[in-house]
């Protein structure tokens, strides 16, 4: 599917795919596009997320390194964290943080499957911005 496929873009996803949390999900490709070892970059309302085919299982993350806001790669990879390829920090597929410095952290989005279509969640789990607003709240 390209940028331009407006149809694909705007596919609705197949209500057995649905969960209770009423987050919306955007088709982004299908199991054949990313063989069990590899990655690939999309793109999810406007930003670049990673997806990364782990012993059979999609996960995804924000593909932007808050070191230095270059692009973690799809390359270097196993099931519990993906290496960004500029200075080899580690985020977590499940948290999104750095386990070598914990300041660092990235989006982190669920993934759903409809046979061998990918359905990625259109916001993140729980947006950085969020987080950070929930924390100065509380002080």
């Amino acid at each position: 599917m390209s940028l331009f496929d407006i149809k694909g873009w705007m596919r609705k996803e197949p209500a057995e795919s649905r969960e209770k949390d009423d987050r919306k999900f955007v088709y982004v490709g299908r199991m054949s596009d990313i063989p069990v070892g590899s990655g690939k970059v999309v793109v999810v309302m406007g930003r670049d997320v990673g997806l990364y085919n782990c012993a059979g299982t999609i996960k995804a993350i924000e593909n932007l390194c808050p070191h230095n806001n270059r692009p973690i790669g799809t390359e270097e990879f196993d099931d519990q964290h993906v290496t960004c390829l500029w200075h080899g920090l580690r985020f977590a597929f499940d948290s999104g943080v750095c386990p070598e410095a914990e300041h660092y952290r990235v989006e982190t989005y669920s993934v759903r499957m409809n046979g061998e279509e990918i359905w990625v969640s259109a916001l993140p789990d729980d947006p950085v911005e969020e987080r950070k607003t929930r924390v100065s709240r509380s002080h």
